[in-house]
């Protein structure tokens, strides 16, 4: 097979995330091990941006079973928190989450490219491992440019699709660690439909927004910073 072929982005049905045996699966196992280390380091960078008293308005896109807003709730109680998810099954997740911690959390079910929320309401947007689930992201960047404040940022990690022959032995890899068959395939299917940097470098650069695409973790990831665009250098 033609090695650029075989390197093709391959989306995810989205079904994975709206039956119990997914979602399931989902917040059993990748909540464990190195990826908890990953979450941690995402979420203290978030809680860098801003003092501690400052009402900071927050919105997680993509939030799935709501571990990142519940930690930030949980260290910025003066922040105004949202996760945004469109599995219903992934909010009820969360929601029994945010009241197991006692902490206030907005929850909203919703598609990504069309969420609903007020223009210019939010000063940072962030989004942890669910870009890869997205289609259409020009579409996704101009969504999180028109809920951002001006001079509100985007601060994204997401996984960089490999090339297809890396993929089985990650997969081992990923088995190793969680020991679940269902999740490796939920992992294999989160690769195989992930963005490389160069792509989504180019998203970002015809996008409202403004900033780069970084390399971590060995370049398996990589990390959006970007901020609204003023309208009057447009």
């Amino acid at each position: 097979m033609n090695q650029s072929v075989n390197h093709q982005r391959k989306p995810e049905s989205g079904q994975t995330y709206f039956g119990d045996t997914g979602v399931n699966a989902y917040t059993r196992n990748a909540h464990k091990g190195i990826l908890i280390l990953w979450e941690k380091k995402f979420v203290n960078s978030i809680l860098s941006t801003a003092e501690p008293s400052q009402a900071v308005r927050v919105l997680d896109m993509g939030t799935g079973p709501g571990w990142i807003p519940v930690r930030l709730a949980q260290q910025r109680p003066a922040w105004e928190i949202t996760g945004l998810d469109f599995s219903k099954r992934m909010l009820d997740q969360a929601r029994n989450l945010a009241e197991k911690k006692n902490v206030n959390v907005n929850w909203v079910e919703a598609d990504v490219l069309n969420t609903g929320l007020p223009p210019e309401h939010f000063d940072l947007v962030i989004s942890h491992f669910s870009l890869h689930e997205l289609p259409e992201i020009p579409h996704v960047l101009k969504e999180v440019s028109r809920l951002l404040k001006p001079d509100g940022r985007f601060i994204a990690h997401d996984l960089a699709r490999p090339p297809a022959h890396r993929i089985p032995v990650m997969c081992v890899i990923n088995w190793l660690l969680s020991f679940s068959m269902e999740f490796t395939r939920q992992y294999a299917d989160s690769l195989r439909a992930s963005y490389t940097m160069d792509e989504m470098a180019q998203f970002l650069a015809s996008s409202p927004l403004q900033g780069r695409v970084q390399s971590i973790h060995g370049g398996s990831q990589f990390r959006i910073e970007a901020v609204k665009k003023d309208k009057t250098n447009l």
